[in-house]
C-alpha cells in the first residue's frame, strides 16, 4: 500500500522542527502581489522579505492562491507515488483555495483519492 501524501498551500506554519523533513508534506506556494512587487511564498520564504511587502505603502498587498492547474500538477505527479492525497487549507470563507484544490481533485475521480 502506498503512503498517503499530504498537500497544502503556503498559509501553512509547522511549528515542529525538522517536520518537512520527515513527513511527505507537499506545499503549493501562494502569490503575494503589490504594485510591480511579486512574491512566491513557498512556505519557507524569508520572514523579512514577506514584511517588507506589507509595510511602507498605502495600499495593502493581494494575495492569490494556488490555482486550480497548480493543484491540478501537483496531484498528477503524486499520483504516481500514491492513489490517496489529503488536501488541507485555510477555510473556503478566507481564501479560494479550498475551491481550486477540489476542482483540481475532481480530474482524478476515480484514479485517485483526494
Amino acid at each position: 500500500m502506498a503512503p498517503i501524501r499530504i498537500v497544502t498551500d503556503s498559509t501553512v506554519r509547522f511549528t515542529t522542527r525538522g517536520f518537512l523533513e520527515r513527513y511527505p508534506v507537499s506545499i503549493v506556494p501562494l502569490t503575494i502581489q503589490r504594485e510591480k512587487t511579486t512574491l512566491i511564498e513557498t512556505g519557507k520564504s524569508d520572514p523579512k522579505e514577506i514584511e517588507s511587502i506589507f509595510t511602507g505603502y498605502d495600499v495593502l498587498p493581494v494575495a492569490e492562491p494556488p490555482s486550480q492547474e497548480t493543484f491540478a500538477q501537483l496531484y498528477s505527479k503524486l499520483r504516481n507515488e500514491t492513489d490517496q492525497i489529503i488536501s488541507i487549507h485555510t477555510s473556503s470563507l478566507i481564501t479560494p483555495a479550498v475551491e481550486n484544490a477540489y476542482a483540481a481533485s475532481q480530474r482524478f475521480l476515480g484514479r485517485c483519492d483526494i
